[in-house]
């Protein structure tokens, strides 16, 4: 509810808390991590995708998104591994946008 209402900082409270009740859940991890995205904080979106790609590697929205998050940061080399591995989990939205602005990086 926090992040709908724009308070970003509330809602990551949130999320930490429900994470540290249950490290492993999937779910806090993932909207945690959008609401980072929603502050800018890259970096700590990042370790989030990380932590959903640990817990499930074969989660081609959180390649996706963490993708998303090197581009924000022209980490061209993470992003073009990233789009990679989405469009052959069966998301290739960003290696496309990736592949028509010119950003992959081989």
């Amino acid at each position: 509810v926090y992040g709908r209402l724009g308070d970003h900082e509330k809602a990551i409270e949130d999320f930490t808390r429900a994470i540290e009740n249950d490290p492993h859940d999937e779910l806090s991890y993932d909207y945690r991590s959008r609401a980072y995205v929603k502050l800018g904080d890259h970096a700590k979106a990042i370790a989030d995708y990380t932590r959903l790609i640990e817990i499930d590697p074969n989660d081609k929205y959180a390649y996706y998104f963490r993708g998303n998050s090197y581009l924000a940061l022209r980490d061209l080399k993470n992003a073009t591994l990233d789009a990679r591995k989405a469009c052959e989990l069966g998301s290739c939205a960003l290696l496309k946008s990736m592949e028509e602005n010119g950003e992959i990086c081989d």
